[in-house]
Parts: C-alpha cells; sequence; structure tokens
C-alpha cells in the first residue's frame, strides 16, 4: 500500500477550520493526532475475515510509521498481535522493532475490547490479566490507557480494576451526549469503591481533529470544533485528543503532515501522551460518580443464548480450575497451558460484538462453535481432574459413592446435582435399577436424602440426574456421599393440587399467573394483593431507537408501556413430591408462543425455583417475568455488577444486573437470582426480569427462537439486602457445589484436607487459581456488600508453609503479608477486591500435553 508523503492529508476545509478557530489572545492549544484502528473482531463478518484484516491492518500501519519518522500509531487488542505473531513472524518482529523505537503505542491493555456489563468480574480481571502480561513478555511494557470506544457502556467497578492491573486513564465514546451527560474534557470517573480514573470521551473514528460527542446540541453559528475547544479553553485544559481513524474494519488512515499555526499545533501522539499532558496543566478536573450507561438496552436479551454461553463457560472455568487446584496440591500438577487457553477463548468470545448479540447470523454461528470446542475442552479436564481426585473417595462397598466439590472459600452446603449410572448390574441394560429416592450418607454417617428427577437411556447407557442437599463441605474441598439401604425419612418439602410448602415458604399456584401467594411460616404474604402477582408479561416492540440512520433493533429495546399477561392454558400439576424438591407444574400460552413454569421448594431452602421453558415463535415481542412483591416504606432498588453492585432510581428502561437484582422496603425486600438473564427493570415498584426476545433486523431476520429456557430463584428476606447476603446467595446459585459419581478409588479412610479457609461476612470469591508464574496459587478477594469488612485467612496442612503476599491484579507483589499460626488477617474497605499469592516452597508442576499451535493458547 502507497502513502501520501508530502503534504496534508486534511482536505482544505479541515485546514480551513484549524485556522478559522477563534482563540483567546494568548491562548494556545496543542491537538494531540492519535492513529487507531478500531476493528471489531467479529460483527458483519466472520473470525477468519478478521484474521486478514489483523494483518492487513498491522502491515499497513508498520508501512506507514516506517516510512513516516515523525508518524506514530496506537494499538488497543492484543488477540490482533497474537494472530500476527503467530501468521507473519517477520512483520510481528518489525512491528516490535518500531515499539521498541518508541513509535508504535500499544495501549488498552485487554485480550480484545470486550463488553463491560455483562461479564464477570474475574471475566474483565483475565481480559487484563492475559493482555497486560502478554505486552509484557513480548514487548517488555505494558499498556498505561484503556481504550475501549465501542463498549455499550461500563460498570462502575471498572475504575478499581483498571488501576489494580496497572491502567491509569481511560478512553471511551459511549454512552454518547444523548443518552449520558458528561464533560468534553478529560475528567475523574469515581468507581463504586471511590476509586477514581482520569477518563475522556471520544469518537473513534476521524481525521485526527477533537471532536464533540456524537449528538451534542451545539450553539447556534458555532463550529464543533470550536465548541470543543471553547468547552476545553473555559477549564483551562490545552491538550486535545483527535482520533485518526475511519472504519470498523481495521485498515489505516492515510499519513498527515504535522502543522503548526498562531494558537494550534496538530502533532502526532498516544492516548498516553494526551493524557500526561492534560493532567501536567495541574488544572482541577470534574470528579464524577457517573454511570457509564444506559444504552443499547437490547443487547441485554438479544441472542440470549450468547449469554447463557458465558455464564456457563464462567462456571465451568471455575469448576476447572478448583478441581485441578486441589489436584495439583496432591501432587498430580497443573494443565497451566490448557486452562490458560481456554481463557483466551473465553476472552474473545466476550467482544462486544458477540456477547451482547449484535453480530450478523454467521458471526453468531461461529460463536456457538467456539463454544462448543471451550466446553469440550473444559469437561475433558474436569473429568480428567475428578478421576484424579476420586482417591479421595474411601471404599465402602456402596452402590455408588459421590464426591462434592464446594468452590468457595468457606464451608457450606448446597444442592448438588450429580449424573449417576442407574443399574444396579452393569451386564444388563433391563437389570434392577438404583431406587428413584433414598439416603446418602457422609463419612460420619449423617444421612441426606436424595432424589432422582430425570433419567436418559441410549442403548445400554442408563444414567440419572440426583438432587441432594450437601452440607458443611470443606472450604475449596471434597466431602464423600455414599448411597445406603432404605427409603428416605419422610420429607419436608411436599406439593398438593396447586400447593407447595416446606418448612420457610408456603406457595400457592395458579390462578391467572404463575404464583399467586408466597407466605412466611408466620403469616407474612410476599406477593401484593393483585390477581396474578407473579407472571409472563409480552412487551410488543413499536418504538426503536433510530441511530446511524436506521432502526438499531438488536441494539435498542423498542417497548412503550404497552403490555400484556400470557394467558393460562392448564390447570396446576403436582410433577415432583420430594424428598429433595417438590414442584408444581403450570401452562401459559401468547400468540403462537407457549411457556411452561416449573415452580420448585427444596427442603430446608427459603428460596423458590422457577424453570421456564418457552417455546419461543414471536417477532418483536419482548418476554419478562413480573413479579410485584408487598413491601413498606421507601423502597431501594440494587443489582449486581461485575465485582459489586449498583443502586437504581427505578425510572431505567433496563439496567444489566450480574447475577441478582432486589428491591427492598422498611419491612425486609424481594431478590431475584438469575444466572444468564442480564436485563432487569424496577418500574411501578416491581421487578421484572427479561427472559427471550426476537428482534428482527436487515442482516438478521431471526435472533431467538423454538425452545430456549431460563432458571431463576426468588428470595424473599426479612432485615436489609445486606442482612440477607444477597450477592453471597447469587454466588452460591451461579456456581453451585459440583458432584460427581466416584470410583471410589482411595483406601478405606480415605479424605482430602481443607487446603485454606476465608472468615469474613460479605467477603467472597472471584478466583482461584494457580499462579502464572507457577510459585503458588493465587485466591482473589472481593468484598460485596459496600460496606468495611475484617476477614481472616486460614492455611490448611496442604498450604501451611505458604509465604502469603498480596500482590496486583496482574499478580506483581505489593507486599508480604504476616502469617501467624497459619493465619493472615485481612481488613476490606467497601467493594475492595484483594488478590493474594500462596507462594509454595515448590513450583506447581505443569501437566501435558499443551495446545501449541491454537490462537488462544497461552
Amino acid at each position: 500500500m502507497q502513502f501520501q508523503t508530502e503534504g496534508a492529508y486534511l482536505p482544505s476545509a479541515q485546514q480551513q477550520e484549524l485556522d478559522a478557530l477563534r482563540l483567546p489572545p494568548g491562548e494556545r492549544i496543542t491537538i494531540h493526532m492519535v492513529h487507531l484502528n478500531h476493528l471489531d473482531l467479529t460483527w458483519g463478518w466472520r473470525l477468519p475475515d478478521s484474521i486478514e484484516m489483523s494483518l492487513e491492518t498491522i502491515r499497513w500501519h508498520v508501512d506507514l510509521v516506517e516510512q513516516h519518522p515523525d508518524a506514530r500509531y496506537s494499538h488497543t487488542q492484543v488477540l490482533i498481535l497474537r494472530i500476527v505473531e503467530e501468521l507473519d513472524p517477520p512483520l510481528f518482529a518489525r512491528f516490535a522493532r518500531l515499539v521498541k523505537q518508541g513509535r508504535i503505542d500499544i495501549n488498552g491493555g485487554q485480550v480484545v475490547e470486550p463488553d463491560h456489563n455483562l461479564p464477570s468480574g474475574e471475566s474483565l480481571v483475565r481480559q487484563f490479566l492475559y493482555g497486560q502480561r502478554y505486552l509484557q513478555r513480548r514487548f517488555g511494557l505494558r499498556a498505561r490507557t484503556l481504550v475501549n470506544s465501542d463498549s455499550f457502556g461500563h460498570c462502575r467497578s471498572l475504575p478499581q480494576i483498571m488501576k489494580q492491573a496497572g491502567i491509569a486513564h481511560m478512553i471511551f465514546k459511549r454512552p454518547r451526549q444523548r443518552y449520558v451527560n458528561l464533560p468534553e474534557i478529560p475528567f475523574h470517573w469515581e468507581g463504586i469503591d471511590g476509586t477514581a480514573i482520569p477518563a475522556l470521551r471520544f469518537i473513534n473514528k476521524g481525521a485526527g481533529l477533537p471532536s464533540l460527542s456524537q449528538y451534542y446540541d451545539l450553539p447556534p453559528g458555532v463550529t464543533d470544533l470550536q465548541e470543543k475547544v471553547n468547552r476545553n479553553l473555559a477549564a483551562g485544559v490545552h491538550h486535545l485528543f483527535g482520533s485518526h481513524c475511519n472504519s470498523d474494519a481495521g485498515g489505516v488512515t492515510s499519513y498527515v503532515s504535522p502543522l503548526e499555526g498562531k494558537q494550534y499545533r496538530l502533532i502526532y501522539s498516544t492516548p498516553t501522551t494526551f493524557f500526561e499532558s492534560a493532567l501536567a496543566e495541574a488544572r482541577p478536573l470534574p470528579q464524577l460518580p457517573a454511570l457509564f450507561n444506559y444504552v443499547y438496552q437490547g443487547c441485554y436479551t438479544t441472542h440470549i443464548e450468547e449469554k447463557e454461553h458465558c455464564r456457563r463457560a464462567e462456571r465451568e472455568l471455575r469448576e476447572v480450575e478448583a478441581l485441578w487446584n486441589l489436584a495439583a496440591l496432591a501432587g498430580h500438577g497443573y494443565p497451566r497451558e490448557q486452562v490458560t487457553a481456554l481463557w483466551w477463548r473465553l476472552c474473545y468470545l466476550q467482544f462486544h460484538d458477540i456477547l451482547p448479540g449484535t453480530g450478523s447470523p454467521e458471526a453468531h454461528a461461529d460463536s456457538a462453535a467456539h463454544y462448543h470446542e471451550l466446553f469440550l475442552g473444559a469437561n475433558l479436564l474436569r473429568r480428567r481432574a475428578q478421576l484424579l481426585l476420586d482417591r479421595f473417595c474411601p471404599r465402602t462397598g456402596a452402590l455408588r459413592s459421590l464426591l462434592v466439590m464446594n468452590p468457595r472459600p468457606y464451608r457450606c452446603g448446597g444442592i448438588a446435582t450429580a449424573d449417576v449410572e442407574m443399574p444396579i448390574h452393569r451386564d444388563s441394560r433391563g437389570s434392577e435399577q438404583i431406587p428413584k429416592s433414598g439416603v446418602l450418607a457422609d463419612g460420619a454417617g449423617r444421612l441426606t436424602p436424595y432424589q432422582v428427577v430425570e433419567t436418559r437411556e441410549y442403548q445400554r447407557y442408563v444414567r440419572g440426574t440426583m438432587l441432594f442437599f450437601a452440607d458443611d463441605i470443606p472450604a475449596l474441598g471434597l466431602k464423600a456421599y455414599h448411597l445406603q439401604p432404605g427409603e428416605a425419612p419422610p420429607s419436608t418439602v411436599h406439593a398438593s393440587g396447586s400447593v407447595v410448602e416446606n418448612e420457610h415458604l408456603r406457595l400457592e399456584i395458579g390462578g391467572p399467573g404463575i404464583i399467586r401467594s408466597i407466605k412466611s411460616p408466620d403469616g407474612r404474604e410476599w406477593l401484593a394483593p393483585v390477581e396474578a402477582p407473579v407472571r409472563i408479561e409480552l412487551w410488543p416492540e413499536t418504538d426503536y431507537v433510530y441511530d446511524y440512520g436506521g432502526p438499531l433493533k438488536a441494539w435498542g429495546l423498542g417497548i412503550t408501556d404497552a403490555r400484556e399477561p400470557a394467558a393460562s392454558s392448564a390447570e396446576p400439576a403436582v410433577i415432583e413430591n420430594g424428598p429433595v424438591r417438590a414442584t408444581v407444574r403450570t401452562e401459559h400460552r401468547w400468540g403462537q408462543s407457549r411457556f411452561t413454569s416449573d415452580v420448585s421448594l427444596y427442603a430446608g431452602q427459603p428460596w423458590v425455583e422457577l424453570r421456564i421453558e418457552m417455546d419461543w415463535q414471536e417477532l418483536e415481542v419482548l418476554a419478562r417475568l413480573c413479579i410485584q412483591p408487598a413491601l413498606k416504606g421507601p423502597l431501594r432498588r440494587a443489582y449486581g455488577i461485575p465485582l459489586g453492585c449498583e443502586i437504581a432510581t427505578g425510572q431505567e428502561l433496563e439496567v444489566p444486573a450480574v447475577g441478582w437484582a432486589d428491591i427492598s422496603g422498611d419491612d425486609g425486600g424481594m431478590a431475584l437470582l438469575n444466572r444468564d438473564r442480564p436485563g432487569h427493570t424496577f418500574r411501578d415498584n416491581a421487578l421484572r426480569v427479561s427472559l427471550v426476545r426476537c428482534a428482527t433486523g436487515d442482516y438478521d431476520p431471526r435472533t431467538d427462537s423454538g425452545i430456549i429456557r431460563a432458571t431463576l430463584r426468588l428470595l424473599p428476606h426479612a432485615g436489609s439486602l445486606e442482612d440477607a447476603e444477597i450477592p453471597q446467595r447469587s454466588d452460591e446459585f451461579t456456581c453451585p457445589p459440583l458432584a460427581w459419581q466416584s470410583e471410589a478409588a482411595g483406601e478405606p479412610g480415605a479424605s482430602a484436607s481443607e487446603p485454606l479457609l476465608v472468615e469474613g461476612a460479605g467477603v467472597l470469591l472471584s478466583g482461584w487459581k494457580v499462579a502464572e508464574a507457577g510459585d503458588g496459587y493465587v485466591l482473589r478477594l472481593w468484598e460485596s456488600l459496600g460496606k468495611p469488612a475484617e476477614a481472616r485467612l486460614v492455611l490448611g496442612p496442604s498450604l501451611a508453609g505458604s509465604q502469603v503476599l498480596e500482590v496486583n491484579l496482574l499478580e506483581d507483589e505489593i507486599k508480604a503479608l504476616p502469617v501467624s499460626d497459619h493465619a493472615v488477617p485481612l481488613s476490606f474497605s467497601p467493594f475492595e477486591i484483594k488478590t493474594l499469592l500462596l507462594r509454595t516452597a515448590q513450583p506447581v508442576p505443569e501437566v501435558s500435553p499443551s495446545l501449541k499451535g491454537s490462537l488462544f493458547a497461552r
């Protein structure tokens, strides 16, 4: 590709615009022209196309910078560099040489430019962990400025994550001015924990001149550039950012000669240089705890399978890491390369046009294939670890033995689900099968009932899904259960007609809606006295946001206040009756769609589970589950975000709730726990979650249809959200105990010691992994209730000799922590993220085989 070598690329009209600027006498501005590429790794095209775009983008920018010594280029996405490194090593060497010379700047620090609302907090951490460490290994540097232009909003836990990942500044595009009023100058963005980071909103396409946020309301007779300059000079800011980028498909904009005028300079620069120059002016900049939402709320529901796959992948990778940590502590090593490869793949799949569901049908078909490979890889790693850990399941002679792993750093219980072999004898498919209900015993002889809720048969293959309550599982450890002869004892959960009850709740199912009453034993009614307080609503979409010249149906919710309830089509029917859970089924219809809702209570549990199966056949309609609680006093509305929570006003069209949403009054509240349904709204003093929609468009005519399922929990609670520890209940729902049928290969007295224990109310686990350097184990904790907390880390026998270090998110050492009697005291400020390295005396050995040759490998 040939580049213009002399003269200005800027058209004369733009040159005249610069010369036409009217600045006060004595004032002079510097415009930092930054060559960026904005490359959507998957959007209206597919990954093979993106690979070619990546090669071209890097090749053309390297050519440009080599031909023009004063030119600079700023690169944002690490995965593009991995593609170039693997496919074109000579080009990568040229790129690296220019980086070393300071002529190419690498910013962003993330694997890709991901969505910043929908992934879990640990996923956002891994974007920086793998991205920044790759830059350190290959170039000896780390990004200092985040450039994430196209994400459809940014959660307010991000400032702390960025700061702990070595990011000092942030440049973003969305939300634009029509959605959120933000300054046209640099400002300090304040996160939920109080961390503030310098930020600037910009337009990611342009010819190097500063520009106002799109849809800015200009004063009459004032140009865009003049208004931008005026706003900055009024705040004492003389350094302005100008993006030089012209495409969503990468590529390069032509060379521009630096310009010098009487009161301005136009220079090649980088995002970091711009911020350093602007902050050096020592002018006080505004500090805003602003919500960088809400825009494109349709992305919380469009292509709902993307959200389902993302949550499942996050859960399974958490399980794989925990299992292999236990295997490594038992001397089996750790498959760090394979686990890291799966995380790289997930980081790619959280790109801001994949996870939100705004790509082409072909792009999302590719995504489904990527997830298939990810789940297969995770399953193979999980089963390999489980077979290694079977040594900790003692041989007792029982017909079936099960191992349960606790994925949390504190002792707890939960509903475990295990896949079990049903025939008693393996020589015949028609042999007697284990009872559909019965009892299991733990190592101390304590009994717990089980219930087989589903069986499947393929010729000789007959297996069942077993539910049971696993109690007092060691923190991040294992517990064994063994099938015992005899019937299950009388259950505390029972269904009769349209009523389900246990020791905590009594439900009345049916009527025009799904649930018409939820009562506590003291007679407290948790639902409002309306005809159908828990119901499915259908919201026709007729009023989409028009942007870029047309309706963005995948991006925006087109709903008004119009809605209709689904109509009951069958009487409630009991389909399960203990001893672990009892379930009543209801059926509803609307249009061409059918909704089957299974409402369950579990023995001993204070929440309601709803499993909704939708035969979805509608176009441009949003299906929501609506809950109207009975609460007194002023209401408080809150919802989960990655590694934190946010407060809602109740007026939002929809919010991206990660894991949970809660509405509370003076007399308690109602929490809605979700695994993979982020879209929530609190309007009309109700709590609604979006289940499914089908938004049509020119290139994506039918995003969601057919059989679609959702699982949710309703948790009525006395006291406040903090008293009920809703984030913890959500985590226990999202990542329940992991159980599997064991081959019981251990000795009669075999047991696994508890590797560690964390004591402290509200302190939750984000990640537990082998350190990137292989010198121990990393434990990432966070305070979930928004208040100061004291905690204590206790090291078990397998980690008792470890040195405990506080590290940042990139696993750089901050300080050593004192260990006394195998315990470390920990103090947390509200929403603080704390990462600890438990450095072992010997490195953690790696297991082979590797996955070399994959773009997603280490």
